[in-house]
Formats: structure tokens, C-alpha cells, sequence
């Protein structure tokens, strides 16, 4: 949080999980590096998802990139954004508007708008689609 931060992008974990699946899941890190390597043909890429598919099913966009291109849906996601504290705030800039900004910055904490990305991975196949949601596929 002090970082201001939204996520760790590189951890030791993950290292770490690397490093042991060499021995306990061979195979596994192989797979991940090209899933991860942006010039893999077959690295995690985000597409949209057509509007014709938001109120169905998991299932029936599986097929339907599966079929259109032989791509392998993995999952979706959305991202929904926060009100900002800035914008919580009164826009007139008064005194207390303005001492609890300069309190909050001394703080470390932003005044801008923040996002949280939900992720659902490999759902069951009869969970709906919804509005806004995008796809995660491996082309």
C-alpha cells in the first residue's frame, strides 16, 4: 500500500514454485515459459468477448473460440473501477477539503481512481457471461 502499488509483479514465489516444479511437476515450467514469453505464438493473450455471448454460457464461448480459430478459453475477467477519494472531495477546494487532501498525501494514500481486476478461471461450464467481462485465451 505505501507503494501504491496494485500488485506484486514479481515474486520469489513464484520463483520458488518454478524452481521445485522442475522436479516435482517436469513439464510445468516448460509449459508456463512459453505461455509467458510475448513472442510465443501460443502465449496468454486477452481478446474481447463478441456481445452476443454476454447472458450465456461459458460453454457456449468455449466452443465458439474453439471452433472460429481453435483458440483454448481459459477464462475471463473484468475490471471494475473505484471512485476516487479526489473525487469524493468537494470540487470548490475549502479549507477542510483541502487539509484533509494534503493529510491524506502526507499519508501516502492517492486521491485517484483505483481499479480491481476479478479473475474466474476455468468456470463451470454453465456460468453466465457478464457485461464487461473480457476473455483470456491461448490462440
Amino acid at each position: 500500500k505505501r507503494a501504491n502499488a496494485d500488485e506484486v509483479v514479481i515474486s520469489d514465489d513464484f520463483g520458488a514454485y518454478m524452481l521445485a516444479s522442475h522436479v516435482v511437476d517436469p513439464g510445468i515450467p516448460q509449459i508456463l515459459n512459453r505461455l509467458l514469453d510475448n513472442v510465443s505464438e501460443n502465449r496468454f493473450k486477452r481478446v474481447d468477448i463478441p456481445s452476443e455471448f454476454v447472458g450465456q454460457s461459458f460453454n457456449n464461448l468455449f466452443d465458439h473460440f474453439r471452433n472460429k480459430n481453435g483458440s483454448l478459453l481459459i477464462g475471463v475477467y473484468s475490471e471494475e473501477e473505484n471512485l476516487g477519494i479526489g473525487e469524493v472531495l468537494s470540487a470548490d477546494s475549502s479549507a477542510l477539503d483541502a487539509f484533509i487532501e494534503r493529510k491524506l498525501k502526507e499519508g501516502g494514500v492517492s486521491l485517484q481512481e483505483e481499479s480491481k481486476i476479478s479473475t474466474v478461471i476455468n468456470p463451470e461450464k454453465n456460468y453466465i457471461i457478464k457485461d464487461g467481462e473480457r476473455a483470456i485465451i491461448i490462440p
